[in-house]
């Protein structure tokens, strides 16, 4: 089933941030989560302006919330991917795979 995509500017409005914020967020997660690669250009590593699923609108949702539980945190970047990896782990152990 083909879930419908959204526009960065419509998964800003969703997050409640801007369209630019959406795409940090993508760079951000294009680091540890692999369903964010196919939104950079391999050639250049720039953003394309491919849509995103819900799924990956969901991704997002979860790098927001463990961005503002790091805010203030010394080494929030390795944290988050800590955090967000332990998650994975978690999920793949019990035959989830996101």
């Amino acid at each position: 089933m083909n879930l419908p995509k959204v526009s960065r500017k419509e998964a800003g409005t969703l997050l409640g941030v801007s369209q630019r914020q959406i795409q940090r967020y993508l760079r951000f997660g294009s680091e540890f989560l692999g369903i964010f690669n196919t939104f950079f250009d391999p050639a250049t590593n720039e953003l394309n302006g491919f849509p995103l699923t819900q799924k990956e609108v969901t991704e997002l949702t979860k790098i927001q919330e463990l961005i503002r539980k790091y805010k203030n945190t010394k080494n929030k970047h390795e944290q988050i991917k800590t955090e967000f990896n332990h998650d994975s782990d978690r999920c793949s152990s019990s035959g989830f795979n996101p």
